[in-house]
């Protein structure tokens, strides 16, 4: 709170949040709707919380390794799914923000709240099976990014498979795959 009554709150809060920045503001106190007797000014600073981005990655392999090491310095909070508890933990993955053991599909589709400020990799081991349970789970979500290691024809099998009434995947177009989107639409 800023001053005695709280009458200025109502014009520097607003401020802060319509920037999304943390700042100093200079408040007038004889300004309409404040109107202190004092009059003068307040310098206000703002400082704005907002989430770090989440990079969530469907499997725990060698290629998410690498994916790992690579964002590590992109400031993301990292959590890491994977079902194999020798390729999960803290050894392996010392700065992960979490590591989630367990079936992959399931984890994903219910622990973590995904949201627009979300990026997902799915790179999970064996093939189709346990991509394609990764990416039914994430599939209708509001993730910023959802991406799928593969070959043309395999993102090009997912992206229609989603796209069907099986999953009726209303963000098809957000799959970053090997190939241009462009492909699913024929």
């Amino acid at each position: 709170m800023v001053g005695g009554y709280g009458k200025e709150n109502y014009r520097v809060i607003p401020r802060g949040y319509r920037t999304g920045e943390s700042k100093a503001i200079s408040l007038p106190l004889d300004t309409e709707g404040v109107d202190m007797i004092c009059g003068g000014t307040v310098e206000v600073f703002i400082e704005v919380y907002i989430n770090r981005p989440k990079l969530l990655i469907a499997g725990g392999g060698h290629v998410c390794y690498a994916i790992y090491n690579a964002a590590l310095p992109l400031d993301f909070d990292i959590i890491i799914f994977d079902d194999r508890e020798e390729f999960l933990n803290k050894e392996r993955f010392p700065e992960a923000y979490d590591l989630v053991l367990g079936d992959i599909g399931k984890s994903l589709g219910g622990n973590y709240p995904i949201d627009e400020n979300t990026y997902i990799v799915i790179v999970t081991r064996g093939g189709h099976k346990y991509d394609e349970e990764a990416l039914a789970a994430v599939a209708n979500t509001n993730a910023k990014y959802i991406g799928a290691m593969g070959s043309k024809k395999k993102n090009h099998n997912y992206v229609k498979k989603f796209k069907g009434e099986r999953h009726g995947c209303r963000n098809v177009e957000k799959y970053l795959f090997s190939h241009r989107i462009e492909n699913c639409h024929q």
